[in-house]
């Protein structure tokens, strides 16, 4: 499911749609291929551009790509029963390749193709065939899956039944489509760069930090993101399909090819959600030679590995040095705190109340269950919980709703341990904000007149996987059922808007142009509720998949079409981007 300013369903082709014998095994149509050959077609579906692609958007170019001339009889059957297709699902856009096959393609490659020699007389044609069939078993397996569980959602009403189907066929793999190459690039880098300048003012990181360093055998943090910045402008340099680059042999090659090799799949056990192969993104073909499997997650090494290394050399460090509870500290005092002022530093009026979580606590000692940011300009309060927290995989790519929902009410609602006691989360930590700032409780900001306050509750998220259609209208409807226990209890909360979920790397690439008041965001905000977050229609005839399109979404979108660029200032990135040191082959 591709986003836009629309949402664009998709329909997979699948095997029993092409043809009419019963399917084998995934084995048996895989069976005496070379495991060189398989990861060559894999890696090559998976070069293809998860945005205006010549091969995914446009399946007579992927078919007369993929045929030699012998195969015209099998090509004319596929595209005959894609016509079909269409003509049976005309709101649906029919896909043969999607991310999701090509990744598990590629597992099964890896973990059981055949270490053999190519052959000489290898049989193309019989090869197009089967891989073919192949790839349409692994789409009708995954569809499927779908159709089961959507069917458990009969007797639901039209509204709560639309966006339940849309959530669970959007969350799998959100995050592997629904992306701009150049954003996912810049945005991994300024939260890398963030990173390192907290981990270089913060007293209690500096063993980390030179532990860090002494482990790259480095002195600065360039050195460290040198490579890691020259593979990524490679894979976004590509052309579309297969990317394969060989390391120059001259006197770096050792080191070149030692860094490289770290990022190499070298195991061929699959994890849920390709965890390995979102840690190992390249493949080595032979000494020096090597292949990117998904650019996506070779763009996500700049930041998002970097808390598990940290994490492992904090773990290595004598007692007297080691950081308890790491995972704490780390979210508390960087992702909750540090990048949260990074990121809002200058969106708002700098006459208004701006308060980081961090500062309430140092500076009102007696608060409790303090906002993680805390904005009042004139009449208007913003309340920022923000959470650095994750679906489980199994859950994530399960299309199961009840599983989904329970592991989203445990990270963002609240949560009942064994012994009945009840954490709160995200929802109800804003609700309680809420309620204390409408009863001027608020230590740190007293308001004269709460009634006439304008409340815009936002919940920042870390995980683009939050950005799943039809999410933000679920967690909103918890928020309305906690604002509506206000009002029983006396409460006014007509001027609390609805609560929005922005993924923090929207809020990154939007920063610039709200803090030149290109873009103002109580006004965004607003624009969103009314048009994604209203009531649902009593008119059934009239609701639209659009209607649960995320606020990342619509918010870039909404920018580019008033002609601006959402770009942050990136000033620091070109002095690390000024060679390549992988040539391509």
């Amino acid at each position: 499911m591709r986003f836009g300013k629309q949402i664009h369903l998709e329909k997979l082709l699948q095997f029993s749609d092409v043809f009419s014998e019963q399917p084998k095994t995934l084995a048996h149509y895989l069976q005496n291929i070379p495991k060189s050959v398989l990861l060559k077609a894999a890696s090559h579906f998976l070069g293809y551009f998860n945005r205006q692609s010549k091969y995914i958007d446009n399946y007579m170019d992927f078919l007369l790509m993929y045929f030699q001339k012998d195969n015209l009889e099998i090509f004319q059957v596929v595209v005959s029963a894609i016509k079909k297709m269409e003509s049976q699902f005309p709101e649906w856009n029919v896909r043969i390749i999607n991310h999701q096959t090509s990744l598990i393609l590629f597992e099964y490659a890896f973990q059981h193709g055949l270490e053999i020699e190519d052959q000489a007389d290898f049989d193309t044609k019989l090869f197009e065939i089967n891989l073919l069939k192949a790839y349409l078993l692994i789409n009708e397996d995954l569809d499927r899956i779908q159709t089961a569980e959507i069917k458990k959602l009969e007797g639901f009403p039209l509204h709560d039944k639309i966006r339940k189907i849309l959530l669970i066929l959007s969350l799998p793999d959100i995050d592997l489509i629904n992306h701009n190459e150049t954003d996912v690039f810049v945005c991994q880098l300024l939260k890398a760069n963030w990173l390192f300048s907290f981990l270089k003012i913060v007293p209690q990181c500096q063993p980390i930090l030179s532990a860090l360093f002494q482990h790259y055998e480095v002195d600065k943090q360039e050195d460290i993101f040198k490579h890691l910045i020259q593979l990524a402008i490679l894979c976004m340099e590509r052309r579309e399909g297969r990317f394969g680059f060989s390391v120059t042999q001259d006197e770096f090659f050792k080191v070149n090819s030692t860094f490289l090799d770290s990022l190499a799949v070298d195991t061929t056990e699959n994890q849920e959600d390709f965890k390995n192969l979102r840690a190992t993104p390249i493949y080595k073909e032979k000494e020096g030679t090597y292949c990117i499997i998904c650019t996506l997650f070779v763009l996500e090494k700049l930041y998002k590995s970097w808390y598990f290394k940290l994490n492992q050399i904090n773990n290595q460090l004598p007692k007297h040095q080691k950081i308890k509870e790491f995972r704490s500290f780390y979210g508390q005092n960087f992702t909750e705190n540090y990048l949260i002022e990074k990121v809002l530093y200058g969106i708002f009026n700098p006459k208004s109340i701006q308060l980081s979580g961090n500062k309430i606590r140092k500076e009102y000692s007696t608060v409790t269950g303090e906002p993680d940011y805390y904005v009042r300009d004139w009449n208007r309060v913003y309340i920022f919980e923000t959470k650095d927290t994750f679906l489980r995989a199994e859950n994530k790519i399960s299309y199961s709703f009840e599983a989904i929902e329970s592991d989203l009410k445990e990270k963002l609602y609240f949560k009942t341990d064994d012994k009945g006691k009840i954490t709160l989360k995200a929802v109800k930590q804003i609700t309680e904000n809420i309620k204390k700032s409408l009863q001027n409780k608020q230590l740190f900001d007293s308001l004269s007149k709460p009634n006439k306050v304008e409340f815009y509750p936002i919940l920042l998220l870390h995980d683009e996987s939050f950005n799943a259609a039809g999410l933000n209208s679920l967690v909103n409807e918890w928020f309305q059922k906690e604002l509506e226990e206000l009002k029983n209890q006396g409460f006014n909360i007509k001027k609390v808007n609805p609560l929005i979920i922005i993924t923090i790397d929207a809020l990154i690439l939007l920063q610039e142009l709200m803090r030149q008041k290109k873009i103002i965001l109580h006004e965004l905000l607003e624009k969103y509720s009314k048009l994604h977050l209203s009531a649902p229609k009593e008119n059934t005839n009239h609701i639209k998949q659009e209607d649960y399109l995320p606020f990342s979404t619509f918010a870039l979108d909404y920018a580019r079409r008033q002609d601006l660029t959402p770009m942050p200032n990136i000033s620091f990135i070109h002095s690390a981007t000024k060679s390549l040191v992988f040539p391509k082959s």
